[in-house]
């Protein structure tokens, strides 16, 4: 009895592990968000809380410094919906 439950769980975990592997393979991997992410989209008309969503949603690639901050507001990215303010 012992084996075939210890038989029946391994079978089980095999298939989530396969499961897993198979689910990860099929998504696409989406490319970091970065300044030049967040212009386009602002250029692009966005409102400001998708940019917000999409800042949370992604993986971040952003540059901080003074002169790329001046260059988001120099391009039209509110400091509200952007990267300036957070």
């Amino acid at each position: 009895m012992k084996s075939s439950f210890l038989t029946y769980v391994l079978a089980a975990l095999l298939s989530l592990a396969c499961n897993q592997a198979l689910q990860g393979q099929q998504r696409p991997t989406e490319a970091p968000l970065t300044n030049a992410s967040v212009v386009k989209l602002s250029k692009a008309g966005f409102k400001e809380k998708t940019i917000i969503s999409l800042i949370f949603a992604r993986s971040p690639n952003f540059d901080l410094s003074a002169d790329r901050l001046i260059d988001l507001k120099r391009s039209g990215v509110s400091e509200k919906g952007g990267l300036i303010g957070f």
